[in-house]
């Protein structure tokens, strides 16, 4: 079966479109209401994650310096948003400001732009099948 590029990129208040009647859509529910009702391989190929390490030094440095409010993310909670949408191997990549939260300290940027691809290996390694990265400088 042929792989459908697709770029699925969503932030929390995309998660409305998916909810039923009582506000609350889990993995367990018949998706039959769903948009995607067929289930092609997908892949997204813009996938934020967004570790509880990374949200807080983005928090410590005065937060996102676009004004954009970092969002929760969890290892579960992207997984169902990709059995949802159909989506069977998503490629990660962290989400904005990145490194530049230390521009002026390049030592901090590097520790963390290094424990971000320990955390994304850590990742792949652990659902090799849902996940797919490369490094980040």
């Amino acid at each position: 079966m042929a792989f459908f590029l697709v770029y699925v990129h969503f932030r929390l208040s995309s998660y409305q479109l998916f909810q039923g009647n009582n506000g609350e859509k889990t993995m367990d529910d018949n998706t039959d209401d769903l948009i995607f009702k067929i289930n092609p391989r997908r892949i997204d190929t813009h996938h934020h994650i967004i570790p509880e390490f990374y949200a807080k030094a983005v928090e410590e440095t005065g937060g996102d310096p676009s004004g954009w409010i970092t969002p929760t993310w969890s290892v579960e909670q992207a997984k169902e948003h990709m059995f949802m949408l159909g989506i069977e191997t998503a490629i990660v990549s962290i989400t904005a400001p990145e490194t530049k939260i230390y521009e002026d300290n390049k030592e901090k940027g590097r520790i963390l732009a290094r424990k971000f691809n320990q955390y994304s290996a850590n990742l792949i390694k652990n659902n090799p099948e849902q996940f797919f990265t490369s490094s980040f400088n």
